[in-house]
């Protein structure tokens, strides 16, 4: 018994002396919501990427890094089908990026928008 209070005393001053930052529990919703983002935001910029190198598009001042966590993009082919659009969609409309590849950006047209 005398030998497990020794090595709980032990570990207790180990512990003490370590200088480990801690989160509270409610910081790893914001931590997570943060991560969740970023890992869309380059999802995005992959698939942007794709495409661009799939149609030979010029992109020499695109700034896609920074407007792809700013702004909602979306990308349609010739016949004004959408094919790509960010992950920021849900936030401005509503629609997950899965619900509107293949449709007509027509879709966000209507009475109550400019």
């Amino acid at each position: 018994m005398n030998n497990f209070r020794q090595y709980e005393e032990a570990i207790a001053k180990y512990h003490k002396c370590l200088s480990i930052k801690t989160l509270p529990v409610f910081s790893w919703d914001f931590h997570h919501e943060f991560l969740h983002e970023l890992k869309n935001s380059f999802l995005d910029l992959s698939k942007l990427n794709s495409i661009a190198s799939q149609n030979k598009w010029i992109q020499n001042n695109w700034d896609l890094k920074t407007r792809i966590k700013e702004e909602v993009i979306i990308v349609t082919d010739a016949k004004l089908s959408i094919v790509f659009a960010s992950h920021n969609m849900v936030k401005m409309n509503g629609y997950a990026s899965a619900e509107v590849v293949g449709k007509s950006p027509k879709m966000f047209q209507g009475q109550e928008t400019n």
